[in-house]
This record gives structure tokens, sequence and C-alpha cells, in this order.
């Protein structure tokens, strides 16, 4: 059986999290999102790698993560919280440039379809999650634009409850 990598992606606080685990909730096997563990795991020990304090460093770190978490599914359908190439517009949004292993990352992992979930009609922060509800926005126009400048169809998942989302992202993850 070959390897099926699907996205689910799009701004912060758009129920990226939610819906995958709802989708690991049906069965299938997750890849975790590496920017907030990355995050947690600096707030829990103090470190400096965090996205307001030193971006490049925690990109750096987040690319490390994502890919050796990647690197443990080779077959089979899965759902990734966040790919590689979210970093770039991540990168744009806090006007670095990309580290050359995000390049190279970017032009060598590939996804087989992209989900990209559109703004919810509400906007939580917390710990993690400090993006104004513009910067959310904004930030999911610049993913969007990343994908797409790979070459990926990215497929929009309208704001509906996580059990309709879930069922749209099957429907065109598995039927097509």
């Amino acid at each position: 059986m070959d390897l099926k990598k699907h996205v689910i992606t799009g701004g912060p606080g758009s129920g990226k999290t939610t819906t995958v685990e709802a989708l690991r909730q049906r069965g299938f096997p997750i890849i975790e999102e590496a920017a907030r563990a990355v995050i947690e795991e600096g707030l829990r020990t103090g470190s400096e790698i965090l996205p307001w304090k030193d971006i490049l460093t925690f990109n750096r770190r987040v690319i490390a993560v994502q890919l050796a978490s990647e690197a443990r599914h080779t077959v089979g359908t899965v759902f990734a919280d966040r790919g590689v190439i979210d970093n770039l517009a991540y990168c744009a949004w806090g006007k670095v440039s990309p580290p050359p292993e995000l390049t190279v990352a970017a032009r060598e992992v590939l996804y087989h379809r992209v989900f990209l979930l559109e703004p919810l009609p509400f906007h939580e922060q917390d710990l993690v999650r400090r993006e104004s509800p513009e910067d959310a926005r904004l930030l999911g126009t610049l993913i969007r634009e990343a994908y797409e400048d790979h070459g990926y169809d990215v497929i929009s998942v309208p704001p509906r409850s996580v059990q309709e989302r879930v069922e749209f992202i099957l429907q065109k993850a598995l039927n097509v």
C-alpha cells in the first residue's frame, strides 16, 4: 500500500487540531503539529526557541521535528496537522528568510492532498496561539499561497461542524 499524506492546515484557530483529532478517532494515523509541540516544550523548559523570541531558530527546530514525525509513516493514509510548507508562510509573516533546510524540505516532501480550513466565526487565543484574528487570517492566506506556489491544488474546507468537515475531507481524500 502506498503512502498518502494529507495536510490539514489553515490559519491559527481555524479548527485544525480539533479536526485532526476527529480523524484520529476514526482510526487514521496522525502527524501531530510540530510547531505547537516545540512551543509547549519551550514554555515548559524555559527555552528561548519560541516564535516570538527567535523565529528563525524556532523554525529550524519545527522543521526537524516535522520531518522526523513524517518519516515515521511509510504506508497508508495519514493526516498531518500542518505540513512543512506551512513554515514558509510563517517565515513570510515573520519577515525572515526561510532557512536553507526549509527550502530543501519544501521541494522534497510530497503531500497527496492539502486541505485548508477556512476561518471559524470566532477566534480564541491561548499560551501557544497568540496571533490576533487579523494575523490568523493573514497567515491563512500566506499558507494557501505557499502551498499553491509549490504546485498544490489547495482544497478549501468551509467552516462547518467538526463532523461535516471530517466527512468532506474523507470524501476528497479517499474517493479521489
